[in-house]
């Protein structure tokens, strides 16, 4: 309502359709193509998708850039192997029969009083966000090392693992795509109702970081997430499935049943809590500051484009 108010005027009838073109032009959607269609139960994702931020790089020198399609359908195509068995009391748990400290888990959140603030798109972008991170895990530090789009980058994140055991380190890629399953011809410019952050550790060091003795070395860890987000207008399901990737001593297989346990408790109090806070004021408020961001960004992009009238008109009509 705010944008046709202000750039009705300036645009014309067509408005709402005219900002969705031209943020199809600048910056296409990612729509999912089914390149790698099937894996082995038995596969670890990573060991199949791009593991080095050097490959990711070397594929824009050829000109065409990262396209984080192939690393997407390695993705989907590990949430449809014989690998996965459904808990035993629990219709919302999966756990896999041969990786260790690997599950998915899903929810549904239902606030119709939010509307269209808890949409797939913003929930994704709060997901991502450092502040959720931050929420999440004790982060030392978080940096964006790379940016390939608004829709894909690299970051670097170093957290505490208690008094115990040294910090956690992970170079890790993101991306946001709209998994299309819908249908929906793209020349109708409808929102898609279905999204997904993938997230995965990458190999690569970071340049620059300062050099610590062993006692204070960070132990590199490649986590593997992949949230799932569907629905609207206040109706999401969501489901994240993960394998954790602890480092260290923590991986050691004389530990692994206590540390999956603890890691499956960890995955279903973390998605509860996360069903709590989207219900609470503060998840409210949350959505309310992605979707001003989006929407000034989307501002300063029309913006940048007017004409110096049209943008007069449109500071001097911006509080009426």
């Amino acid at each position: 309502p705010k944008m046709r108010k202000f750039y009705g005027p300036i645009m014309g009838p067509s408005f709402r359709q005219t900002v969705w073109a031209m943020a199809r032009e600048r910056n296409p959607p990612t729509e999912h193509t089914n390149i790698v269609r099937s894996i082995n139960g038995s596969d670890h994702p990573l060991d199949l998708m791009t593991s080095t931020l050097e490959s990711m790089l070397r594929a824009g020198t050829a000109g065409s850039g990262y396209s984080p399609v192939r690393d997407v359908s390695i993705a989907l195509a590990f949430l449809e192997t014989d690998g996965w068995q459904q808990a035993s009391g629990n219709p919302s748990l999966k756990r896999h029969k041969v990786l260790k400290n690997t599950f998915s888990y899903t929810i549904h959140v239902s606030a119709p009083h939010l509307g269209h603030k808890l949409h797939p798109f913003s929930l994704a972008l709060l997901l991502r966000s450092e502040e959720f991170k931050r929420e999440s895990a004790d982060l030392r530090k978080f940096d964006e090392v790379h940016k390939f789009s608004d829709e894909c980058s690299v970051f670097y994140q170093r957290e505490a693992a208690g008094k115990m055991f040294a910090a956690r380190e992970s170079m890790f890629a993101s991306v946001i795509f709209d998994d299309n399953i819908s249908g929906n011809p793209r020349d109708k410019l409808e929102e898609s109702q279905n999204l997904l952050l993938l997230e995965w550790g990458l190999e690569t060091d970071v340049e620059g970081k300062p050099a610590l003795d062993d006692a204070n070395r960070p132990i590199k860890t490649r986590p593997f997430t992949l949230w799932q987000v569907s629905g609207r207008d206040g109706e999401l399901d969501i489901t994240l499935t993960m394998i954790a990737d602890l480092g260290g001593v923590l991986n050691n297989r004389w530990l692994k049943f206590a540390i999956e346990k603890g890691v499956e408790y960890e995955l279903a109090k973390g998605m509860k809590e996360l069903e709590t806070v989207l219900l609470s004021e503060e998840g409210a408020e949350g959505l309310t500051q992605v979707e001003d961001e989006v929407e000034k960004e989307v501002f300063d992009g029309i913006s940048a484009e007017m004409t110096p009238g049209q943008r007069y008109f449109f500071q001097h009509t911006e509080s009426l």
